[in-house]
């Protein structure tokens, strides 16, 4: 079999495995079903080795196909990543950039970048999947994930792009209601608008002079959807965690208000006090991801320095009530 031949019947075989038939795999490649099972058999013949037993229902691997179906999946993964960084020594950014981030980060940071970048740059397409679950980027094809935190794995490249420091907000109209918190020891007498992260703890802290405050939060609503706690704490639900990006409009307009300011606050259900953007080593000198990312770190600092001017105000109106 020729090489060439080869290549075509890798893709035939690996995609006839995904499909679960020969007739599927041929509708996806634009093929004939005969021209697909020519393609395997011949591949099985070169090989000498049967790869597929073939039922009146669907396809099942024999063993000597599991084994080499994993060495043809990579040997395509591997050409694909090889035509995408030839392609990216181009210095117009062009392709498919497939983004994994949290629901959170994605409709606050990311969404608002998607039409720019795409203006800017109109040979990309961006695919974009939100999920607040850890997402392995390599295995399910991902070019970058943008995570609050550091997940040091092999084969990944991890850059800190921006802060993640989590702020404790209320509205106003909760706050006439129910008064303002001048210590941590207060919000027992509060309602905690408590967001429950899929697998990160529930703990808030307040450090200062030194010292740490831990509290375990309550309150009369919890939620594992975040755009559903910041939504019911803007209409005056209770104290909420929010990382500082999320909220910068509704903080500059006064919408919401930052609470005990004189301590440094974080929560465990956001992660670490920094946002990484993680790619794996093969997708290193892509322009496209580079843009990406300088787009999104300038949307951090913008953010921060934004929230940074209505902190100073709020930390002169503690003080004055301590």
């Amino acid at each position: 079999m020729r090489r060439i031949d080869l290549l075509s019947a890798l893709e035939t075989f690996v995609c006839a495995v995904e499909e679960g038939s020969l007739s599927q795999a041929a509708r996806k490649l634009a093929k004939t079903p005969s021209a697909v099972t020519k393609a395997i058999a011949g591949l099985e013949a070169t090989l000498g080795v049967q790869l597929l037993e073939r039922t009146t229902r669907r396809l099942v691997l024999t063993e000597g196909g599991r084994l080499y179906l994993a060495t043809a999946t990579d040997v395509l993964r591997r050409l694909a990543d090889g035509a995408r960084q030839l392609s990216e020594h181009d210095d117009e950014p062009r392709g498919l950039l497939r983004i994994t981030a949290a629901h959170s980060f994605g409709h606050a940071i990311l969404a608002p970048l998607c039409t720019p970048f795409a203006q800017a740059f109109p040979r990309v397409r961006i695919e974009l999947s939100l999920s607040d679950h850890y997402v392995d980027i390599v295995g399910e094809g991902f070019d970058l994930a943008l995570r609050m935190g550091n997940y040091d794995l092999p084969s990944q490249i991890v850059k800190t792009i921006g802060s993640n420091r989590s702020l404790l907000c209320a509205s106003p109209n909760y706050l006439a209601r129910r008064g303002r918190p001048v210590a941590p020891a207060d919000l027992a007498q509060h309602d905690c608008v408590i967001y429950r992260h899929p697998t990160l703890a529930n703990t808030w802290t307040f450090d200062r002079d030194g010292t740490r405050e831990r509290i375990k939060p309550k309150g009369p609503l919890a939620t594992d959807n975040y755009a559903l706690a910041l939504a019911t704490t803007l209409d005056g639900a209770g104290v909420l965690p929010c990382p500082q990006w999320s909220v910068v409009d509704a903080l500059e307009a006064g919408r919401l208000v930052p609470l005990l300011t004189a301590w440094r606050f974080g929560s465990a259900s956001f992660g670490e006090d920094r946002i990484c953007a993680a790619y794996p080593s093969s997708r290193r000198g892509s322009t496209k991801l580079r843009r990406l990312i300088e787009r999104v770190e300038a949307k951090l600092a913008d953010s921060e320095a934004r929230v940074a001017r209505v902190l100073g105000e709020a930390i002169c109106t503690d003080l004055a009530l301590r």
